[in-house]
């Protein structure tokens, strides 16, 4: 598969290297995960590599030569296309094609569409329909109001496109993303991304390493285990963490964090004109910071929310 999706570090950065949009990067050759250039055709398998949190980017690519891979989830390249930067709303978007056009799918308002087994595909379309897919290497998608989509199993993804739907995995190694106000997404187990985009999104990850992300006014983001990360966007978000060596980053105006004893926050704060005065983060120790307790931001101190 040539055209794929890329994630980077802030600014476009992928193991020290700059990219930029709209560009032709070549590379003297291609070996995975040795050499070459990488990148996902499935855009939720992206977050695997660069989770949705910690100001990471994505984009659409395209190979310029024969790409080679070992699993069919991540392929390697010497010439590789950077086209335009997406949102996480436009990864999910992207998504919900893809696994459309993987499979034969429902279309209509009242729809269902069911697989199971590994390398499953279940796709729908239009109001009031639902996905749900049973085992590894999965996929699950649904596109309109009122969706549903579920996976169960290892290396499964998960997405929804539309208000009002709700997007749920479970199994180690396993993406979820809404796109849309009203949206829910929601993963289980180790080594799990969930991520919506729009207001009034919920997004919650269980098990360690995990990261969960929200984008837009009103929305939540929790994580539950050591060493995961939470992070929202947006003004009257809040963002949660419980579990050791965790950070929980809310970054919009009038936003709130909390964490269990061990994590961290991290909070900005805004003048009247919605500029950013300062941003300060603090390790939850149960003395200047309590556990469990909401915090923000007010004359560039840390207070109870």
């Amino acid at each position: 598969m040539k055209k794929g999706y890329k994630g980077f570090g802030k600014g476009l950065i992928c193991l020290n290297k700059q990219y930029q949009e709209n560009t032709l990067f070549e590379e003297d050759r291609a070996e995975v995960c040795k050499a070459g250039m990488h990148y996902c055709p499935n855009p939720l398998d992206v977050f695997n590599f660069y989770p949705p949190t910690n100001g990471n980017e994505f984009a659409e690519v395209e190979s310029e030569a024969v790409p080679i891979t070992d699993d069919n989830i991540k392929y390697c390249t010497t010439k590789l296309k950077i086209k335009g930067k997406l949102s996480i709303a436009g990864l999910v978007d992207a998504a919900v094609e893809f696994i459309k056009d993987s499979c034969k799918p429902t279309s209509g308002p009242d729809s269902n569409s069911a697989t199971s087994g590994p390398w499953s595909n279940s796709a729908t379309s239009g109001p009031d329909s639902n996905s749900a897919t049973s085992g590894p290497d999965s996929n699950s998608a649904t596109s309109g109001p009122r969706s549903n989509s579920a996976t169960s199993g290892p290396r499964s993804n998960s997405a929804t496109s539309g208000p009002d739907s709700n997007s749920a995995t479970s199994g180690p190694r396993s993406n979820s993303a809404t796109s849309g106000p009203d949206s829910n997404s929601a993963t289980s187990g180790p080594d799990s991304n969930s991520a919506t985009s729009g207001p009034w999104s919920n997004s919650a990850t269980s098990g360690p390493d995990s990261n969960s992300a929200t984008s837009g006014p009103w929305s939540n983001s929790a994580t539950s285990g050591p060493d995961s990360n939470s992070a929202t966007s947006g003004p009257w978000s809040n963002s949660e963490v419980s579990g050791e060596n965790s950070i929980a980053a809310a970054i919009g105006n009038q936003s709130k964090a909390r964490g269990s004893l061990g994590c961290w926050i991290v909070l900005a704060e805004y003048d009247d004109d919605g500029k950013i005065i300062t941003v300060k983060s603090a390790k939850v120790t149960g003395k200047q910071i309590k556990a469990d307790t909401w915090y923000k931001l007010e004359n560039k101190q840390f207070v109870e929310a």
